[in-house]
């Protein structure tokens, strides 16, 4: 292009820009001064009262937590467990010899002991631990049988008190918190993360296997040098209805004696039982022992 030429497009461009820029001055004339305009306008503040404040005090009744725990209950009832017997024939005489002592609420009850039925003697309920405690003793007036014992029975749970009634405090009305604008966060490719490795399983650890007790215990009846009396025991304990078996033994001095005991047990709870039995069909004390 001719060097001319482009003098004349720039001379035409800034005429062009002084026009414009001139122009609506010219046109209009100068903006008005503002600071005139507000020379009318009052500036005084005015003062801002005293204000006055009503307070007020708000009872909210007793608010101090209740306690809603229930009162243990006190037991019922009271009855005498008076031990354990192998058959209910031997129970049945035992009840039938406290009856006619005058504990007419004597009664006895098949229970499981160790996979076997014994037969388990109760007397009562009594409304009192001090009637249940009296007849118990009646009782081991009649058989001394090592055992016996008072049993409490809980009655059912007092039901709970209900809840203390507590007025609604009033809830203040909510102040209007400014919420600031969202602020959308960058986005980020999220790392690749490793392939997590299954644990290894920790082999299981065998609890060691409870031992079994296979003992078996029989009762002695009692023992002498003389075979003539171990002999006339064994024989009243026949006649009592009790299966007893004569051993020979020595004593501590090596002399030789005759044991009066009953056959082989196969728990200590039935051994128990006949021991009671023998207290009180032949009024002696004997004693378990483990074979």
């Amino acid at each position: 292009m001719d060097s001319a030429l482009k003098q004349r497009l720039i001379g035409a461009g800034v005429l062009v820009l002084l026009a414009v820029i001139f122009l609506p001055m010219l046109v209009t004339g100068p903006a008005p001064d503002s600071s005139k305009e507000m020379q009318g306008v009052p500036t005084d503040v005015p003062a801002v009262p005293d204000a006055q404040v009503d307070s007020r005090e708000m009872d909210f009744g007793n608010t101090a937590p209740v306690d809603s725990t229930p009162a243990a209950s006190a037991p019922s009832s009271y009855i005498v467990d008076f031990g354990k017997y192998a058959t209910a024939g031997d129970a049945r005489q035992v009840v039938d010899a406290l009856k006619a002592a005058g504990l007419s609420a004597a009664t006895f009850k098949p229970v499981m002991v160790e996979g076997r039925t014994l037969q388990q003697i109760v007397i009562g309920p009594f409304a009192t631990a001090a009637d249940a405690e009296s007849a118990r003793r009646t009782a081991l007036g009649l058989s001394n049988i090592e055992g016996s014992k008072v049993i409490a029975l809980n009655a059912a749970p007092a039901p709970a008190p209900a809840p203390a009634a507590v007025e609604p405090q009033p809830q203040p009305e909510p102040t209007p918190v400014a919420v600031a604008p969202a602020v959308k966060p960058a986005t980020k490719s999220a790392p690749e993360s490793e392939p997590v490795k299954p644990a290894a399983a920790e082999p299981a650890k065998a609890e060691p296997a409870k031992p079994v007790d296979n003992s078996r215990y029989a009762l002695v009846l009692g023992s002498s040098p003389y075979p003539a009396r171990s002999e006339a025991l064994h024989q009243r304990a026949s006649a009592a209805g009790i299966r007893t078996v004569l051993v020979k033994a020595r004593n501590d001095k090596g002399q030789p004696i005759v044991i009066v005991r009953s056959a082989a047990l196969d728990s200590r709870e039935e051994a128990e039982a006949l021991k009671a039995e023998v207290a009180l069909k032949l009024q002696r004390t004997s004693q378990v022992q483990k074979l």
